[in-house]
């Protein structure tokens, strides 16, 4: 008698998570507006009317462009509020 087929059980496919983080911060006293935290992250970096970088007010922000953002920063002067 033939064996019977087994299919493996199917799993489901992980979709990418996206983490959110913390309100980023920035020292403005260090910041040399490079922009390349607008470049990066321009949903949360903007430079605002006095020519500064502002951080966006949002209720989330997004951890892996934050992430990038604070990376890239040339001066280290972005962090998270704790």
């Amino acid at each position: 008698m033939p064996r019977p087929l087994i299919m493996p059980m199917s799993r489901p496919v992980p979709r990418p998570v996206h983490r959110l983080a913390p309100r980023p911060l920035i020292d403005l006293s260090d910041c040399v507006r490079c922009e390349v935290c607008v470049d990066v992250s321009p949903s949360v970096f903007y430079v605002n009317e006095a020519g500064t970088i502002s951080v966006a007010e949002r209720d989330e922000y997004p951890g892996e462009e934050v992430a990038e953002a604070i990376r890239s920063c040339p001066k280290d002067c972005i962090y998270l509020e704790e």
